[in-house]
C-alpha cells in the first residue's frame, strides 16, 4: 500500500526527497523508477518493521518519511530511526488505527519532528475521486506539512476528514482526535467486515455457492454480496493478516457483541413463536432511531449506487435490443483484451457476443484494428491481413468481463481503429451550403466519423463539392453517403 500511495500521489512533488518504509517488496521498484528520482523505497522486516540492510543514519537526508509498517511495529521503528532524522522532518504513517501509532511516533520524535497520522480508507489501485482520507494532526505538526498532505490528496479528488483543533490544544486533546478516529473505524471497517464475513460464513456453512445465489439477486443483496466478496478477495498473503489486525485492533470490540445481541433480538422477533406486531415494532423502532434527513440522504445515495451497479446490465440490454455496437474488456490472470461487437443474449452468468473487431500487426510491431459489420466485410478485411475471433456468437463469462460505457467504446475506436478515408464529389444546386451538407452527412450516418469540405467551385447553375470522409467501415459508409446525397436531389460524380 505504501509504495502505491507514494508512487501515485506523493510523487507529484519533485522538490522533496521522500522515502517509504514498507513490508511489501514492491517498494523496491521505486529505486529503479527514473521518472521519480526523488523517491526511495526501503523494504521493512515483516515482523519487526525495521529496514533490511539499511543503516539508520541513511535516513538523515530525506524531507519526508512514510511509515507503511504493521501497527505493532511503529513504536519500535520510531525508537530506532527517529533520533537519527534531522529536525523538522515530516513523518507520517498510514495505519488503520491512529492512537497507538501516533503516540509511538510522538514519544520518539522528542518534539523535533513534524508528526502526522493519516489513514487512506481505500485499497491499492482505487481511483481516489470520492475516497476518504483521514488526517490526524498532532501538537508537533507543522502547518505547511499539514497543508501539503491535505492538498496532495484533495487535488486528486479525495474527501478529507480532519477535525478542527484550537491552536492552544494540548497533546492529549490531539490524541483524543486519534481515539475518535479509532472508534469510528471500529464501525466503518471492523463492524462492516464482521458483517461481511458472517454472511459469507453462513453461505459456506449452508453450502450455498455465490454463483447460484446471484441468480436470485435483489439490488440490495447484490451490493452486499459484491462488497463481501471484495473483503475475501485476498491478493496476497498479507490480506488475511490485514483484516485480522483490524478486528484485533478495534477501539471498541464490544461493538461486535452489540451487533450479535441485535441479531439475536431480530431473530427472536422474526421466529415462529414471535408475533408479527413484535417484528414490526422492531423494524419501525430501528428506523426511528436515526434522523429522517440522514435516512433520506442515504436513500438517495443508495439509488445512485444501485443505478451505478446496474449500469453494465443497462448497457448490455440497450446494445442487444437496439443492435448497437458494444465494447467489452475480457480479463484473465495473464492478459486483457478489448472486443467490439454485438450482444446477442444476456444472462446472469454470461453473454452471447459476436465480435466485429479484427486486427493485424504491422512490421513495426504496431497493431491496427478494423471494424467489420458482416461476413463480406470480414472477408475483404481478411484479404488485407486482418484476423480475429470468428464472427459467429460465442459465450463470454461475465466474471471475466468488464462492459465498457458507450463513451469509452467510442473513444477506444477513435484512438485505435484503422479509419478508411474516401472522397465524395457531388453536383448540387446553388442553394446548398457545403459545410452544412458535410455536417448532415457526418451526423446522419453512424459509420462516418468526420466529414470535411475540401473543394468547392461554381459549375453551371450549381456547385461542384468534394467532401473528404473518415469512416469506420468504408463498404457501408460510401453507399450510404451516395444514397443520402442522391436523396437530396444531387448528382454523384463517379
Amino acid at each position: 500500500m505504501g509504495a502505491w500511495v507514494v508512487k501515485s500521489i506523493l510523487s507529484q512533488v519533485p522538490d522533496l526527497e521522500i522515502v517509504v518504509l514498507d513490508i511489501d517488496s514492491s517498494v523496491l521498484d521505486l529505486n529503479s523508477d527514473d521518472s521519480r528520482p526523488n523517491i526511495s523505497g526501503v523494504l521493512a522486516n515483516k515482523d519487526t518493521g525495521e529496514a533490511e540492510g539499511v543503516e539508520a543514519d541513511s535516513f538523515q537526508g530525506f524531507d519526508v518519511i512514510a511509515l507503511c509498517v504493521p501497527i505493532a511495529s511503529v513504536n519500535d521503528v520510531a525508537r530506532t530511526y527517529f533520533p537519527k532524522l534531522r529536525a523538522g522532518t515530516l513523518v507520517f504513517d498510514i495505519c488503520s488505527t491512529k492512537e497507538a501509532p501516533i503516540a509511538g511516533m510522538l514519544e520518539h520524535s522528542a518534539g523535533r519532528l513534524s508528526v502526522i497520522g493519516t489513514h487512506p480508507l481505500f485499497g491499492v489501485g482505487v481511483n481516489l475521486v470520492g475516497q476518504t482520507v483521514v488526517i490526524c494532526p498532532t501538537d508537533t505538526s507543522e502547518e505547511s506539512h499539514l497543508a501539503w498532505i491535505e492538498s496532495v490528496f484533495r487535488d486528486r479528488g479525495a474527501l478529507i476528514t480532519i477535525e478542527p483543533v484550537k491552536p492552544e490544544a494540548t497533546r492529549e486533546q490531539y490524541l483524543d482526535l486519534a481515539r475518535e478516529h479509532d472508534v469510528m473505524v471500529s464501525i466503518t471497517q471492523g463492524l462492516a467486515h464482521f458483517v461481511h464475513y458472517s454472511l459469507l460464513r453462513t453461505l459456506a456453512t449452508e453450502k450455498i455457492s455465490l454463483r447460484s445465489v446471484l441468480r436470485y439477486q435483489t439490488p440490495i443483496f447484490r451490493q452486499l454480496i459484491i462488497f463481501s466478496a471484495r473483503v475475501i478477495s485476498l491478493t496476497d498473503g498479507s490480506g488475511a493478516e490485514l483484516y485480522a489486525s483490524i478486528q484485533h485492533g478495534l477501539a471498541r470490540p464490544e461493538l461486535r457483541e452489540s451487533l450479535i445481541d441485535s441479531a439475536h433480538a431480530l431473530e427472536s422477533a422474526a421466529s415462529e413463536g414471535g408475533s408479527p406486531e413484535r417484528l414490526i415494532a422492531f423494524i419501525e423502532g430501528t428506523a426511528r432511531s436515526f434522523r429522517p434527513a440522514d435516512v433520506e440522504y442515504l436513500k438517495l445515495l443508495s439509488r445512485i449506487a444501485i443505478s451505478s451497479a446496474n449500469e453494465p446490465d443497462v448497457i448490455l440490454a440497450d446494445a442487444q435490443l437496439n443492435e448497437r455496437l458494444c465494447g467489452v474488456e475480457i480479463i484473465t490472470e495473464s492478459y486483457s483484451e478489448i472486443e467490439i461487437g454485438f450482444v446477442r443474449e444476456v444472462t446472469h452468468d454470461s453473454i452471447s457476443f459476436e465480435n466485429c473487431l479484427l486486427n493485424r500487426v504491422e512490421p513495426n510491431g504496431k497493431r491496427l484494428y478494423q471494424l467489420v459489420s458482416d461476413e463480406p466485410a470480414r472477408k475483404r478485411a481478411a484479404e488485407l491481413g486482418f484476423s480475429g475471433n470468428p464472427s459467429r456468437p460465442r459465450t463470454l463469462h461475465r466474471r471475466h468481463l468488464r462492459v465498457l460505457p458507450p463513451e469509452e467504446t467510442e473513444a477506444w475506436l477513435l484512438e485505435y481503429l484503422r479509419h478508411p478515408r474516401f472522397d465524395l464529389t457531388v453536383i448540387a444546386n446553388e442553394r446548398v451550403q457545403p459545410p452544412v451538407l458535410a455536417e448532415c452527412l457526418e451526423s446522419s450516418i453512424p459509420e462516418i466519423l468526420t466529414a470535411m469540405v475540401t473543394e468547392t467551385y461554381q459549375a453551371g447553375d450549381g456547385f461542384r463539392i468534394t467532401i473528404a470522409f473518415e469512416c469506420l467501415d468504408i463498404y457501408v459508409a460510401v453507399p450510404r453517403a451516395r444514397e443520402y446525397v442522391t436523396g437530396l436531389g444531387y448528382r454523384v460524380v463517379v
